[in-house]
């Protein structure tokens, strides 16, 4: 569900990375790599400082903590017996132990695969896994939300009911709050919420503080949604949660059931249909995957509809930003002379706290006057960071000579960090750095300077 752009890098293209006004992407990629399970790191390239990386499958990008200080990722390893399942791991960005964390609070390592990894806080992070070993509640091959605690190795379930039962259907998409306060997800489960008869997918806001779930996929009165809801996100505060849904029973609706953004207020519980056409019609594509800005104006989101503005756009994902007090929409997959993207871009995030500096994936070979040759496969997908001030866009994805050989895995990187220096994605490029030869998804960073 997602594509790519690029401008061709070259020597000269690293020097204008380094030098330009607004921000600068720094040329240093690390690669994550260790032999087996996370034991043994060793430089591919001599100065790099290793990342995590499982050598002998893909690994997957999850999250940065909130200090920088640790990295999250999740990978399975071949022919190992239990290790076969995804776990995630940790692991200090400096260097040492690789650690798994998708345990249970008696340390055993879950028996079916995990995914995920987000950090809540310095010390705390939350996964999925269909473990039916973390927790005393936990089902096999149900997918559920845990929260684990870093410091004393406990393990929460965090998609249950307020009697403490597991979420009878798996758990869908879930985002943290900056603040690490709240945690948004979206489960089909019947028994989280007392009166569940929908049959359909809800979001819910489970507070740190209360350790309870609450739906918000519901009009002011209580009304479930007729559809599905999902791709929740909180603001920082945890008081509002914007969502996609296509459920025509909510206020606006979702006119032909064509998903659009909610922005649910928790403590009214109002709930506000957020889209329009550039001519005040309904959207006629969907609206998914938003993400609030940390001052809570803006949303930037991806979307399918082709008359949200002026700009003739490419049939596909496109990215947007939408202003919450002014309720306007503007296209964001452009390039430097305001000319939308001419293929997909999407799954788009803030670079931290920034709300002018946004990241995305884009298969768009009209980003720059530079010819993209990264077509190895049918997408070839790209990391861009883009200044919504200037109009300035850069492409993150780069090697140590320029171009990557390989796509970037649009669905194994955190594209909103909330540590705003540094940024991983992963590929199996092998020519990011010098040495690589595993033929597996690794993990890159790129360090990103703001002025």
């Amino acid at each position: 569900m997602l594509l790519r752009p690029t401008f061709m890098i070259s020597a000269i293209s690293f020097c204008v990375f380094s030098v330009i006004s607004a921000f600068s992407a720094e040329q240093s990629f690390d690669v994550i790599s260790n032999k087996k399970a996370g034991i043994t790191v060793s430089a591919i390239k001599p100065g790099a400082t290793l990342l995590s990386t499982i050598q002998s499958n893909d690994n997957n990008a999850s999250s940065i903590s909130p200090d920088g200080k640790l990295v999250s990722f999740y990978a399975g390893v071949t022919d190992d017996p239990i290790l076969q399942y995804s776990q995630v791991y940790v692991r200090a960005f400096s260097g040492g132990d690789t650690k798994i964390i998708s345990t249970s609070s008696s340390n055993d390592i879950g028996n079916y695969p995990s995914f995920g990894g987000q950090f809540l806080t310095e010390s705390k992070i939350v996964f999925t896994s269909a473990a039916g070993n973390l927790t005393q509640n936990s089902t096999l091959g149900v997918y559920q939300i845990y929260l684990k605690d870093l410091n004393t190795g406990q393990t929460s379930l965090v998609s249950q009911s307020e009697s403490g039962q597991a979420g009878n259907s798996s758990v869908d998409t879930f985002s943290v709050s900056r603040s690490g306060k709240c945690i948004a997800y979206t489960s089909s489960a019947s028994n989280i919420y007392g009166a569940d008869l929908n049959n359909k997918k809800d979001v819910f806001l489970y507070d740190l503080g209360t350790q309870k779930s609450k739906i918000v996929s519901t009009t002011q009165s209580g009304a479930q949604g007729n559809g599905d809801s999902y791709s929740p996100f909180p603001s920082d505060d945890c008081r509002t949660v914007i969502f996609s849904s296509n459920s025509t029973n909510f206020p606006g609706g979702a006119a032909n059931s064509i998903p659009n953004l909610f922005l649910k207020n928790v403590k009214t519980g109002s709930l506000e249909r957020l889209l329009s056409s550039f001519d005040s019609k309904d959207i006629n594509g969907a609206a998914e995957q938003p993400i609030l800005s940390s001052d809570g104006r803006s949303i930037l989101f991806q979307s399918l509809a082709t008359n949200l503005s002026k700009s003739t756009v490419t049939p596909g994902w496109n990215v947007y930003i939408y202003n919450i007090k002014e309720k306007k929409t503007d296209i964001v997959s452009t390039n430097g002379n305001k000319v939308p993207f001419n293929n997909w871009s999407f799954n788009a995030g803030f670079l931290g706290n920034s709300s002018n500096l946004v990241m995305f994936y884009s298969m768009a070979t009209n980003v720059s006057n530079f010819a993209d040759i990264n077509t190895w496969d049918q997408y070839g997908t790209d990391l861009f960071l883009k200044d919504l001030n200037s109009n300035q866009i850069f492409r993150l994805s780069v090697g140590i000579y320029g171009q990557i050989n390989r796509q970037v895995d649009f669905q194994a990187t955190t594209i909103s960090p909330r540590n705003g220096s540094t940024v991983i994605f992963s590929t199996r490029a092998s020519n990011v750095v010098d040495g690589d030869a595993n033929d597996h998804r690794d993990l890159f960073w790129v360090g990103i300077k703001t002025k």
